[in-house]
């Protein structure tokens, strides 16, 4: 997992003069099985972390891939900033799984067979059950 996690590049996903300004929300997710070419062309990763902000649980991070294969995660620095080292250490997990091919179904699933009973919060859950399992926190 360590070597999995020197593959991944922080970026802070609010910037829209960044990279995620300039990196289209579709292409983050094109080696997902639920990639659909073409679709909200023009709407940007920092669009979606704007969007989200507006009344709505705000996302914390954001994986894609790169041209080259390697991580790219986007993150809300206004949340991230907030969290102890395990929940960061929890988070970066949670990422690095995604970036070795599992989606949150697959996560959660696996997370089920464990004791874990998701409370329909999405991919937070992960987050929290990680640092919770892991690190004894959910801060």
């Amino acid at each position: 997992m360590v070597d999995t996690a020197k593959k991944l590049t922080f970026y802070d996903g609010t910037d829209s003069e960044g990279l995620a300004g300039r990196t289209d929300w579709n292409e983050l997710f094109r080696n997902s099985p639920n990639f659909v070419s073409g679709t909200m062309s023009g709407y940007t990763v920092a669009d979606a972390f704007a969007r989200d902000g507006r009344g709505r649980r705000t996302a914390a991070a954001m994986l894609g891939l790169n041209q080259v294969g390697l991580g790219v995660v986007f993150v809300r620095p206004s949340n991230v900033n907030t969290y102890s080292a395990a929940r960061t250490a929890a988070l970066v997990m949670h990422e690095v799984i995604h970036f070795m091919g599992f989606e949150d179904g697959v996560i959660q699933q696996a997370l089920n067979e464990t004791g874990f009973s998701p409370n329909r919060r999405g991919s937070i859950e992960i987050t929290d059950a990680f640092s919770r399992e892991c690190f004894g926190t959910l801060k």
